[in-house]
């Protein structure tokens, strides 16, 4: 779920459940998310986590979007998210199977979601924006 995202935080038991929902825990200078929680303030609500979490997904999303579509690009979050899981995958590409569970399907749906949106991502880009090489989709000329 959270593949991909590093994470800070000294809290033992939030490092773990990061862990266990696929953050990588690093250090503090090179985390995309830091959770320093005030030791004099409340306890840390999942609530509040789910928050900041979803902030920074959010906040990459569009970040994504605009360095690979540009700034005006102004997408759908279905095409957002494939745009972004694309940009992540970089030049090893993500297979179809991968694609649909990452966009909340069951890897074998029946659904023409996925084709649909890689199809009007193609459309609205060009038809070599989006390339499928050994079963797998890529950005044509990804920036990484």
């Amino acid at each position: 779920m959270l593949n991909g995202i590093t994470f800070y935080t000294d809290d033992e038991i939030w490092q773990g459940m990061l862990s266990d929902l696929g953050a990588a825990c690093v250090p503090r200078c090179i985390a995309d998310l830091v959770w320093e929680p005030d030791p004099a303030a409340a306890p840390v609500s999942p609530l509040e986590l789910e928050s900041k979490i979803m902030a920074w997904i959010d906040m990459s999303r569009k970040s994504a979007v605009q360095r690979v579509c540009g700034s005006d690009a102004n997408l759908s979050p279905l095409l957002s998210k494939i745009i972004t899981l694309l940009d992540r995958a970089g030049a090893a590409g993500i297979g179809a199977a991968d694609l649909r569970l990452a966009l909340g399907y069951s890897p074998d749906a029946t659904s023409h979601a996925l084709d649909t949106a890689i199809h009007t991502l193609r459309k609205t880009f060009g038809q070599g924006f989006i390339i499928t090489e050994n079963g797998k989709y890529k950005l044509k000329e990804h920036p990484n």
